[in-house]
């Protein structure tokens, strides 16, 4: 059975987000205005479309013995198998993430770092730990979305 899982967002993130469409905007019309046309549509491209993906495009699903990340035109896929650990951490460092709030999921591969929306939700649905793994008072749960 699929879980899917939206990407928890913080409001610096929706505000930066947001920010870029509006300045891209500004100067999409500014350079069609002076005949720019294929620069405006390439600040259009990148201004208004790319962070529209990306607000609306992060989510992680857990589908099979797979967890698929999906960021924008980011994709990632990690076998359930090749999880080593899962910890709750608050850093700023990218990811395919909307939120400071992240999990650091540490695979064969390398690490990855998400933020779903009910992070203790999400580690139960991986199948790979418990609730030892957190403890609550250390990171700020909230619990579950209603």
């Amino acid at each position: 059975m699929d879980k899917l899982h939206p990407s928890k967002v913080d409001p610096l993130y929706m505000l930066i987000l947001l920010s870029i469409p509006i300045f891209g905007l500004v100067a999409m019309t500014l350079f069609a205005l002076v005949g720019a046309g294929i620069v405006a549509f390439l600040i259009f491209i990148i201004a208004v479309i790319w962070p529209s993906w990306v607000l609306l495009g992060t989510k992680y699903l857990i589908q099979g013995d797979a967890l698929h990340v999906s960021c924008g035109p980011l994709r990632y896929r990690i076998a359930l198998d090749s999880i080593q650990s899962v910890t709750p951490i608050k850093t700023f460092r990218p990811g395919p993430a909307l939120s400071r709030d992240k999990l650091e999921i540490r695979h064969s591969k390398g690490v990855l770092l998400i933020s779903p929306t009910d992070k203790y939700g999400f580690v139960f649905d991986l199948g790979i730990g418990g609730e030892e793994q957190f403890n609550p008072e250390e990171d700020d749960y909230e619990g579950p979305l209603p």
